[in-house]
């Protein structure tokens, strides 16, 4: 009996906390760090034009959660505050009719390039706004790293990647279904969890000759993809990273793990 009550009270005083923590400021809603500043983790509004506030119920807001604004579909542009030093992968996530994302005075962590937000260093690429005008995208000289769902559902057809790209982070272009031209930089080494997942336009891809890691669902779902050369370098393809991919051909190198993998999961592949 004793060890029930004791188990009821700290269950108690779990929720108190978790209900402590989960908070609201007009069309937000927000939790306390562990600093005492505010998170975003949810904006329920349908504005247009949005000026994200620097403090909510009192509090100095430094963070934004992981898909805190996603599916704002009237959402057209957003200014974060500078006080913001931490984000989730990509917030905004959806936003369709999203052109410009900018950044109140100076923020230590982030930058804005033409709208499109980046790390203070511009060494990774946070957010594509999903409502930019445009068919095509360079990304600049520098970028690193594509972030995970940097660009998820742009209707891009052609991007651009600068020789000091390294990494495609997870779902970094998922169902960018016009997409149909993307070059992959020797320097590319990973590409991460359904990077190309639902590009439906893109037909051929050659990796490059260093490329070690291929993650699951990579290109699943790329239905007209036909081509693909996968370097002996590849040691690591992770599941159904090929899968719905029913017309495409791996050209590979003879005993490469990408030739056992093609003949594993039946996938026809040409080798070398």
């Amino acid at each position: 009996m004793k060890k029930m009550t004791a188990l009821l009270i700290a269950l108690l005083l779990t929720l108190a906390a978790v209900c402590a923590l989960a908070k609201t400021d007009g069309d937000y809603e927000y939790a306390l760090r562990r600093d005492g500043t505010a998170k975003i983790t949810s904006y329920k509004g349908t504005d247009t034009i949005l000026v994200i506030p620097d403090t909510l119920g009192g509090r100095t807001v430094t963070g934004i959660e992981r898909d805190a604004f996603r599916d704002c579909a009237m959402l057209t542009e957003v200014t974060l505050p500078g006080t913001v030093v931490y984000m989730g992968s990509n917030p905004f996530r959806g936003c369709l009719s999203l052109k410009a994302i900018r950044i109140a005075g100076k923020s230590r962590n982030y930058s804005v390039q033409d709208g499109v937000l980046f790390t203070s260093d511009g060494h990774q690429l946070i957010s594509y706004p999903l409502g930019m005008e445009g068919t095509a995208y360079a990304v600049p000289a520098g970028t690193r790293n594509i972030g995970p769902g940097a660009f998820c559902g742009s209707q891009l057809k052609s991007v651009t990647l600068p020789d000091s790209t390294a990494f495609i982070g997870t779902d970094a272009f998922r169902d960018c279904a016009m997409l149909t031209e993307i070059a992959l930089p020797e320097t590319v080494t990973e590409i991460g969890a359904g990077a190309f997942r639902g590009c439906l336009s893109l037909t051929r891809l050659n990796l490059p000759s260093g490329m070690t890691q291929i993650g699951a669902n990579a290109f699943r779902s790329c239905s007209a993809l036909t081509e693909m050369r996968v370097p002996e370098t590849v040691t690591s393809i992770g599941s159904k990273a090929f899968y719905g991919c029913g017309v495409l051909t791996l050209t590979v190198k003879t005993g490469s793990r990408a030739a056992r993998y093609a003949k594993a999961n039946g996938i026809s592949c040409r080798e070398e």
